[in-house]
């Protein structure tokens, strides 16, 4: 630590620890884990990054004590807050009890490398965010007496990186009450369509809607395309079914292909229709899709 600090001893009580154990995905983006030896002692210590607490709070565990610090507005006022909270019920999912508490009045660091911390968030049901890489740094131009030798057009590749917006993703859906695997497997699937969901002139690329989907159906529509089935959304004008699919797209990173009608239209018309066929049995109703027209080229 950077600065001395007086901890002082408190007893959280066990249905306090066991309760906000549900809570920790809502409140933590990540959770790290460093083993130190010194002296011929152990001690590790737990990073807690919070969703909205700027510096990170610690437990450090030892043979004689377990001990939490960090710093927010409560804590600067000695007073216990939810953060407080937050760290007992991750000792306990550890198998260990804070005894000591320490209330900064500016925010702590711990000086550890960072190479020394692993990543435990899925041990505490959290999902971490994915570390996006950085983009190459400019070269200076140079200069050349010879003429540029000309260079072929770029090549559209299929693949696209699902990591981009992927943080902010996240977050949305667990604001929303997705469980972390519920939306493991919308990563999943996710990185599938990145890989091989191409775009095409007719797309309308995936990006975030001005104001993402926010209800109940969100669940309900993931719930049914993780299991591999279609949606058809039917409501009156303004009850959010074109945001609800402009937010399924973001999220799963599905470029959209728009289909125009007229009140003349009906589902079947736009996605398929029953017909009738004869089949190797007989008379036989088969669903035949709609195939959407091509644009007509110039």
């Amino acid at each position: 630590m950077s600065k001395k600090i007086t901890f002082k001893k408190v007893n959280v009580p066990a249905m306090t620890v066991e309760s906000w154990k549900e809570k920790i995905p809502a409140h933590v983006s990540q959770v790290e884990k460093a083993v130190i030896s010194k002296d011929g002692a152990t001690e590790t210590t737990f990073r807690i990054t919070f969703k909205k607490l700027e510096s990170p709070g610690y437990i450090t565990v030892t043979e004689d004590d377990v001990k939490f610090v960090h710093f927010c507005e409560s804590s600067a006022k000695g007073s216990s807050c939810s953060h407080m909270a937050l760290g007992s019920a991750i000792a306990g999912v550890f198998g260990v009890s804070i005894g000591k508490v320490g209330f900064p009045t500016e925010p702590v660091i711990f000086e550890i490398d960072d190479e020394k911390f692993e990543d435990v968030s899925n041990e505490v049901g959290v999902l971490p965010p994915v570390k996006t890489s950085a983009a190459p740094a400019p070269t200076a131009p140079t200069t050349s007496a010879t003429a540029p030798t000309p260079t072929a057009p770029p090549t559209t590749s299929t693949k696209r990186n699902w990591k981009d917006g992927w943080n902010e993703v996240q977050d949305y859906l667990q604001d929303q009450g997705l469980n972390t695997r519920m939306i493991l497997q919308v990563r999943e699937m996710r990185q599938d369509f990145c890989d091989t969901v191409k775009m095409t002139t007719m797309a309308v690329e995936p990006k975030k809607p001005s104001f993402p989907y926010v209800g109940e159906m969100l669940q309900r529509a993931f719930r049914h395309i993780l299991n591999g089935k279609d949606l058809i959304l039917q409501g009156d004008k303004g009850s959010g079914k074109d945001t609800l699919v402009s937010t399924i797209a973001w999220v799963l990173g599905l470029p959209l292909y728009l289909q125009t009608g007229n009140s003349d239209e009906t589902k079947e018309s736009v996605v398929g229709e029953n017909t009738i066929i004869q089949g190797p049995k007989g008379m036989e109703v088969e669903f035949v899709r709609v195939v959407p027209r091509q644009p007509v080229q110039q």
